[in-house]
C-alpha cells in the first residue's frame, strides 16, 4: 500500500481574483483532483501549525523550535528552545508590518556578529544561536508563560495583534524592545544601511518549548525543505529527506511531501511568480500523482490545500478514477465554492 499526501500551501488564492490570475492556465490534472467528493475543511492556520496537527500536536502548545532544530540537524535535547528568527519592520499606512529572511537574505558572517552581540547583552535571558540550515534560535532556561505566533501568520500584517500575549507578555514585549534598539546600532546593520538593504531591525520570537513527549507517527516518511516537517518525521521515528524536484514513486507506507512553491508567493500576493508556480506543480507532481492513482501505483492520495480564508483536505482514492466521465473542475469555481470567506 503507497499512499500520498501533498501539502500545498497558497494554492487557494483569494476568491476575488482567482479567476483573473488563473485565466489562461491549462491545470487538466488539478482539475481532475478538485472534483472529488470527498472535501473536508480544516481551521485556516499557519502553515507550522497546520503541520504541528498533521501529527496530532496541539498547535498552539507544540514545541515548533525544537523541533525545527531537530529537523536541521540540531540536537534539542530536553532543553526549552524558541525561535528567534530575524526580521525586517517597516512602515505601511501608519502601522508597523514584518518582512523575513525571504527579503533580509542574512549572511553567515552577519548572523554571527549579531548573535554574538546578543549573548554578551542578554546572557541573563537565554543563549542565541545559529542553526545548520540559517535559523536563530534562543535557548531558555525555562518555559514561558506566553502566546506566539510564527512568522508566516505575520508576514505583511501589523504586528501589534502578533505581539507575545499571555501572564509572561509585558516583559516579553520589552525584551523585544530592547533586542530592536540594540539591533538598530550594531555594525552589521550600519553596513547593510549603507548599501541599501534591509537592515535586521527586530528578532520574531514563537515556537517556545522543550521535547518533553513523544510525537505521534502519523507519516512513514517526509519530502519537504521545511526544517520543522522533517523535525515532526524525525521526532516520531519515521524518515525526512528533501523534497525531489519532481514526483518519484514513494515507498510503501504513507509519504507526506510539502510543496512550497505557491506559499510565499501567496502571502506576497505576487501573482506572476503564483501563476510560474502553479505551472510547475502541475507539470511535476500533480500530472504524475493522478497517474500514479489511476495506474495502482498510488493506493490514495490526498490534497492538503490553503489560502487566506480556507484549509481543506482531499481524499482521492483510486476507484473513483475509473470514472472517466467525471468532469473536471475549474480551480476559480472551486475556490468560489469551497474556500471563499
Amino acid at each position: 500500500m503507497r499512499e500520498l499526501t501533498l501539502v500545498i500551501p497558497g494554492l487557494l488564492w483569494p476568491a476575488e481574483s482567482v479567476a483573473a490570475v488563473s485565466d489562461d492556465l491549462a491545470l487538466p490534472a488539478l482539475s481532475a483532483l478538485l472534483a472529488t467528493e470527498s472535501i473536508a475543511r480544516q481551521p485556516v492556520r499557519p502553515l507550522e501549525h497546520l503541520l504541528a496537527g498533521a501529527w496530532g500536536l496541539d498547535p498552539a502548545r507544540a514545541p515548533c523550535a525544537a523541533l525545527r532544530l531537530a529537523g536541521s540537524g540540531g540536537a534539542p535535547g530536553r532543553d526549552v528552545w524558541m525561535c528567534a528568527d530575524p526580521a525586517h519592520l517597516r512602515f505601511a499606512r501608519e502601522s508597523l508590518v514584518l518582512a523575513d529572511n525571504h527579503e533580509l537574505m542574512v549572511t553567515d558572517d552577519e548572523a554571527a556578529a549579531i548573535v554574538a552581540t546578543l549573548n554578551e547583552t542578554f546572557a541573563d535571558v537565554g543563549a542565541f544561536s545559529v542553526g545548520a540550515a540559517g535559523e536563530w534560535y534562543l535557548r531558555l532556561a525555562a518555559m514561558p508563560e506566553i502566546e506566539t505566533h510564527p512568522v508566516s501568520a505575520v508576514l505583511g500584517r501589523n504586528i501589534e495583534t502578533w505581539l507575545p500575549a499571555g501572564p509572561q507578555a509585558k516583559p516579553w514585549r520589552r525584551l523585544i524592545n530592547e533586542l530592536q534598539m540594540l539591533l538598530h546600532g550594531h555594525a552589521a546593520n550600519a553596513a547593510r544601511e549603507a548599501t541599501g538593504t534591509p537592515t535586521i531591525n527586530t528578532l520574531w520570537l514563537w515556537g517556545q518549548g522543550a521535547l518533553d513527549d513523544a510525537v505521534p507517527r502519523r507519516f512513514d516518511a517526509v519530502l519537504a525543505h521545511h526544517a520543522l516537517a522533517r523535525g515532526l518525521a524525525v521526532c516520531s521515528g519515521g524518515t525526512a529527506a528533501p523534497l525531489p524536484p519532481r514526483y518519484a514513486e514513494p515507498g510503501a507506507g504513507h509519504t507526506l511531501a510539502l510543496i512550497e512553491h505557491l506559499d510565499y508567493a501567496a502571502l506576497t500576493q505576487n501573482a506572476a511568480a503564483w501563476r510560474a508556480g502553479l505551472m510547475e506543480v502541475e507539470a511535476d507532481w500533480l500530472a504524475p500523482a493522478l497517474h500514479a492513482l489511476k495506474s495502482g501505483a498510488l493506493s490514495r492520495l490526498r490534497l492538503v490545500l490553503t489560502g487566506d480564508h480556507a484549509c481543506l483536505d482531499l481524499a482521492c482514492a483510486r476507484p473513483a478514477w475509473w470514472r472517466f466521465w467525471r468532469q473536471g473542475v475549474l480551480l476559480e469555481n472551486f475556490v468560489q465554492r469551497h474556500a471563499a470567506p
